[in-house]
Formats: structure tokens, sequence, C-alpha cells
């Protein structure tokens, strides 16, 4: 059997690691967009879950920064990632502003080794996923109003939390906020009600 492993690539830095200006717009908005803002350090959740602790799990190292040249530079590294291990099965699991990188990464470049693309809270700044085969879960809440926020922002519109394209497998989750489908909450309605956001992007990498 061919060896697999899973690369997570988180979203932005907690809240007060965010720059001041940031911050400060962010707060004005917080009330009248109801942006729903986390100050923790929600991928202590994702590595404490015993299913993600196999020495086959790699979170990606990056700077966790918002702006085009981090996200810019966190796609080259995913993009080294994937080279280096191009002779094995490659999973990634992308949440919030990391499901954006994945995308990216994936846009102008076909690669082979990619068994799945899962996207937790993405912020996908493109919503036509076109050309492209990989089987891409698309796990996302019409609740999570920061994620649409961030969308808009930097995609003028092109992005949506809803994709399009022949791979891909949207999973709405009624009534979740953005930082409740990242800090890895129970799960409060539908099809998956009980569950923890882990245990299902555990049974979609087992699918």
């Amino acid at each position: 059997m061919k060896k697999e492993i899973t690369i997570f690539i988180a979203g932005a830095n907690k809240f007060s690691k965010w720059p001041k200006l940031s911050q400060k717009i962010c707060t004005l908005l917080s009330k009248p967009l109801k942006l729903d803002k986390t100050d923790t350090e929600y991928t202590k959740f994702w590595k404490k879950d015993i299913r993600f602790k196999k020495k086959s799990n790699i979170w990606m190292k990056w700077s966790r920064k918002t702006d085009i040249f981090s996200k810019s530079i966190a796609v080259y590294k995913l993009k080294k990632l994937l080279k280096k291990n191009q002779n094995i099965n490659v999973n990634l699991v992308g949440i919030s502003l990391g499901g954006g990188i994945i995308l990216k990464t994936i846009q102008k470049k076909k690669y082979s080794n990619i068994k799945k693309i899962i996207l937790i809270a993405s912020i996908n700044e493109n919503k036509e996923i076109k050309n492209n085969k990989i089987p891409i879960y698309n796990i996302y809440s019409e609740k999570d109003n920061f994620a649409k926020f961030a969308i808009k922002l930097y995609s003028f519109n092109r992005g949506a939390l809803k994709l399009n394209g022949e791979s891909i497998t949207n999973i709405p989750l009624p009534g979740m906020q953005h930082h409740e489908l990242c800090e890895n909450v129970t799960i409060k309605k539908g099809k998956y009600l009980g569950k923890r956001v882990t245990e299902l992007v555990f049974d979609i990498l087992n699918k």
C-alpha cells in the first residue's frame, strides 16, 4: 500500500496577534456585520485529538499573517511540501485562511499525489474550481459571517462560502459561526448533529 500523509494548514493567528490597525477595524465592524472574532489558538483543539496525533500528520509552518505577501509565501511552502512528498499520497486539510491557501496552490498546477482536500470555514477567493479532479470537501456554514466578510474583502465578490465544480462536495453545517467551526465544537444541527468537526474530517479522510 502506498504511504499516505495528511498536511494541515491553519488559518490566521489568534486575534490578539493581529496588527493593531487590523484589530481596531475588525472591532469596529464586528457589531454591525455580526462578525465573531475569537482570541483562541484553535489549533490546540485539533492537535489534542488522538486521531490526529499520528506521525503521518503534519502541520505546515507559516507566519499565519493575513497580508498578501505572507499568503504567497505560504502557497510557496505548500508547493515545496507537495514536491517533497510527490511519491506518496497526500491529503490536505485547510482551516479558515488555510483553505484559501490550498485553493491558490492547486489553481494553476495539477498534483497527481493529492488524494483529498478538506476545507473547514475556508476563505474561498474563487468559487469556481475548474479542471480539477481532486475530491474537495468544503465544510461551511451560512451563519459564518466572518468568512463571508473575509471572502468579500479578498476576492471582490469572486469567491463564496459554497464552491462550484465537478469534484466538489459542499457540506453545510447549519447554525455554526466561524470560531465554532475552527475550534472543533460539537455540531449543533443537521445531518452531523452531535459530532465534532474533527470527527467529520476524520470520517472523510477514511472514506
